[in-house]
């Protein structure tokens, strides 16, 4: 097996346009949450702990935990900064950039989730009823 030409390495690192569960299309890169870590916007702690976000179905797992989620907000939010490629996002929104707030929850935790080997197609995470079909009554 030979060794990837520069070419061949830029290309797979290269990022992938992708429409969020929100329907909006975003140019994103795939981090890893160490890389961001390093930069000092996640706590060593959560690092170990993400290990275990590699799937959609995990990330689920989590917010069925709501302590847990509060937790894992600043995390995800800068995972989702750092993975932005375009449009710019940041902490605080600017003429050149939009806000981490004006991205929803409901997409940041899809790109958490694609960032950190999700599904290559980002699907939203809570299902959509059929047409026709109706919503199941909630538990008391």
């Amino acid at each position: 097996m030979a060794a990837m030409t520069v070419r061949e390495w830029r290309e797979a690192n290269a990022p992938e346009e992708v429409t969020l569960p929100s329907g909006k299309k975003a140019l994103l890169r795939r981090v890893h949450i160490l890389d961001v870590a390093l930069t000092g916007e996640i706590p060593g702690t959560l690092v170990v702990k993400a290990e275990q976000f590699k799937s959609r179905a995990n990330v689920l797992d989590m917010l069925s935990q709501p302590g847990e989620l509060a937790e894992w907000m600043g995390a995800i939010d800068a995972v989702c900064i750092a993975a932005f490629v375009a449009p710019k996002v940041g902490r605080e929104p600017t003429e050149e950039q939009l806000g981490i707030e004006e991205v929803s929850h409901e997409d940041r935790l899809a790109i958490f989730a694609w960032v950190n080997g999700g599904a290559a197609k980002l699907e939203p995470f809570r299902p959509r009823p059929d047409a026709g079909v109706e919503p199941a009554p909630d538990r008391e």
